[in-house]
């Protein structure tokens, strides 16, 4: 009876900026496909908490929103070691125009931009710390318009689909779901068996087979043929990682990180498959590889960057 009680305090606790009490198992999930729903969750409810905006009663009848609570909090005090502390406030920032995830004010003077990483307690550890768009940017020649000249005219003529113009495709190849390729990006995850719009289909996935064949040659071959620009690709990496806090949550502990901006000029750099081998002027290795974010060969290139150690 006790229990049952309790259970009926939970279940009636009151949603909030669209947080229920069920809403801190987003903490608990790793599920790929989940992973930005669960993300901005995570974010909504961290800023949330900072901005006292969860009802008492959370904490009250559950561990584990306290608990997440006082994480937070310690990483708060670790942030501002001076005293008192009489007011934060969060402000959520993600999005392509800034470089971090939100931001922490502390007594409307002190300023924290934070990344915020899920499931690892150390940098070295993330799959990915950045992703920076347009990778032709720092590369000798246009990524985009090889695989366009090269593989996906031919990958769309081999099924029959209509192939995009040149400039419809250049506008809007950079956008999660390009408008000239959505009946091609139906067709992909249409063949993909860990999707949900997955079919079937005999067809959707030997298309879905295809675009990943050609994706992998593809990128080999460009990587072969070109170089990166590692002053260009420098200066991107150490203005985007200037004064950012990394707040690392890993099994129910909030870890604080920061990067060494000198660990971001690259001196040299070695090709392989489908990346490049960085290395830094401190000796800090980064992986560099090249990808499609929503669909190979049809939606969002991007560098995949990360820490795999030092020299």
């Amino acid at each position: 009876m006790i229990f049952k009680r309790y259970l009926n305090k939970l279940y009636n606790l009151p949603e909030i900026n669209n947080i229920n009490y069920k809403s801190i198992n987003s903490f608990t999930i790793c599920d790929k496909n989940l992973n930005d729903k669960m993300n901005k969750c995570r974010e909504n409810i961290i800023i949330s908490i900072i901005n006292n905006k969860i009802p008492n009663n959370y904490y009250r009848y559950s561990n584990r929103w306290n608990k997440l609570k006082l994480n937070i909090y310690e990483f708060i005090s670790n942030l501002y070691s001076l005293s008192p502390i009489y007011k934060i406030k969060g402000d959520i920032k993600a999005g392509r125009k800034n470089n971090y995830d939100f931001e922490i004010k502390i007594n409307d003077e002190f300023i924290y931009n934070i990344e915020f990483k899920y499931n690892s307690p150390k940098i070295n550890d993330i799959p990915q710390f950045i992703s920076p768009m347009k990778p032709s940017k720092y590369l000798s020649s246009s990524f985009e318009d090889y695989i366009y000249n090269n593989y996906l005219i031919k990958l769309l003529n081999e099924f029959n689909l209509i192939i995009p113009d040149k400039q419809s495709y250049d506008k809007e190849v950079h956008s999660n779901n390009p408008k000239c390729l959505k009946d091609v990006q139906e067709k992909y995850y249409r063949g993909c068996s860990s999707s949900s719009k997955y079919s079937g289909n005999k067809e959707d996935i030997e298309f879905y087979k295809k675009a990943n064949k050609y994706s992998k040659e593809s990128i080999t071959e460009f990587i072969k043929l070109n170089y990166l620009d590692i002053n260009k690709l420098s200066n991107y990496l150490k203005e985007t990682q200037q004064d950012k806090i990394y707040m690392l949550y890993y099994k129910n502990k909030i870890y604080k990180e920061t990067i060494d901006i000198s660990n971001f000029e690259i001196v040299s750099y070695e090709k392989k498959n489908n990346y490049f081998l960085a290395i830094t002027k401190t000796g800090i290795k980064l992986k560099i590889l090249l990808r499609w974010k929503n669909g190979n060969l049809i939606a969002f290139p991007a560098f995949q960057i990360s820490i795999i150690g030092n020299k």
